[in-house]
């Protein structure tokens, strides 16, 4: 591949991982903004985010899967296609309905495709120093996009409207499927044309469904004790006074140990199965799975509470929002990118190692510290530590 062709191929997978994460940031975001422009409440916001992570979690191995058997450019491209659609349905939804349908299924459903897609066809076009320079690239704009995510969406949403930043995302979509015909396919690692496990698709959706709806519902209903009823179709399902936190967690829970006995079923009678369960063997595989489960949900989970907290409570703007994630932003912004360079010299596990270390203490300075003013030298700094740490993670 050309020097030429390689940029586009970068550029193109940069601008599509960027358009994944700075999505969910510009939504965190725009909360009280859609509250008033629906008439709605921060329930029914917080369901459409909530909806959005239980359809990219429990459909994201199943879109890996479709990727092997399609193509993962292929994949990619249709993946883009869906997305765009749901970003197009978003900025014009005249209802809560059309959000729910468009941000919520829709470009859920397409970031299933696209982000494992990203993932495998920057091996194939790229190797050696190249790839570990494309690697560094990704996650140099992933921590751009949760950097200036709130900032440029809290601007378009109180100068003009949130609308513009989601008919943005269609023309970057646009843009990247233009230069998708640069892009090399990765091959498959076999000659057998793969399968899709249908049955364990089905199985691991609803098992991932159930447990990272249990972890959702946690927030509102307690982690054990419920704080208050849960109700369903009419009928209280609260037994013995306990969450729903922990009974769709189990519930989750077991039925991946089915996924996982089904699975080891389909290999057993030589067919290819959704999942390879013997990757899990691998020592280096489980830490790295780890460490960025632990990394999305303690970033992840304090630009959501952070955002719901400033927009709810405080009640700021989606721009003032934006420019309080300020001190966060811009060490995120800088760490990733002296982060990328720093792995040339420094082994990634102890960049990762610092990252959480900076981040855990950064998360537990802004908790001791943070009241009902989000001011002050100690809330800068955690915020500062925060962005560091995620930076570091990142890259």
């Amino acid at each position: 591949m050309v020097a030429v062709e390689k940029k586009i191929v970068l550029i193109a997978l940069s601008l599509a991982m960027f358009v994944l994460v700075i999505d969910t940031t510009i939504m965190n975001v725009s909360i009280s903004a859609l509250i008033s422009d629906f008439k709605t409440d921060v329930t029914t916001v917080q369901a459409a985010i909530t909806l959005y992570a239980l359809v990219m979690a429990s459909l994201m191995i199943t879109g890996g899967k479709i990727g092997d058997i399609i193509g993962r450019k292929r994949a990619f491209g249709i993946g883009l296609i869906i997305y765009g659609t749901g970003s197009l349905l978003t900025a014009i939804s005249p209802s809560m309905a059309i959000l729910f349908l468009g941000w919520s299924i829709l470009e859920g459903l397409g970031a299933t495709l696209v982000m494992p897609s990203i993932q495998t066809l920057v091996t194939s076009n790229y190797s050696g120093a190249d790839r570990a320079f494309a690697y560094g690239i990704l996650g140099g704009i992933t921590a751009s996009a949760v950097a200036l995510g709130p900032i440029i969406g809290g601007w378009l949403t109180t100068a003009y409207t949130w609308r513009l930043a989601f008919a943005g995302e269609v023309v970057i979509v646009i843009l990247v499927l233009w230069t998708n015909r640069s892009i090399i396919d990765a091959p498959l690692e076999s000659g057998e044309q793969p399968k899709l496990d249908i049955i364990g698709s089905i199985i691991s959706a609803l098992g991932i469904g159930l447990f990272v709806f249990g972890i959702l519902l946690a927030g509102k209903y307690g982690w054990w004790k419920a704080r208050q009823p849960f109700v369903i179709g009419g009928i209280e399902i609260s037994p013995f006074g306990l969450s729903p936190t922990p009974l769709f967690i189990a519930g989750g829970v077991l039925i991946l140990l089915i996924f996982a006995l089904w699975e080891s079923h389909i290999i057993a009678h030589g067919k290819t199965p959704l999942v390879r369960l013997d990757v899990l063997r691998n020592r280096r595989i489980i830490s790295g799975l780890f460490v960025q489960m632990v990394q999305n949900t303690l970033f992840a989970g304090f630009l959501f509470s952070m955002a719901l907290f400033l927009q709810i409570v405080l009640g700021l703007n989606a721009m003032q929002t934006g420019f309080v994630y300020l001190p966060l932003s811009i060490p995120l912004l800088i760490a990733s990118l002296t982060a990328s360079k720093l792995s040339i010299f420094v082994p990634p596990r102890r960049i990762i190692q610092a990252g959480l270390l900076i981040l855990t203490a950064g998360l537990l300075l802004v908790t001791e510290t943070i009241n009902v003013k989000v001011e002050g030298l100690p809330i800068i700094l955690g915020f500062a530590l925060i962005g560091i740490g995620g930076g570091l993670i990142a890259s």
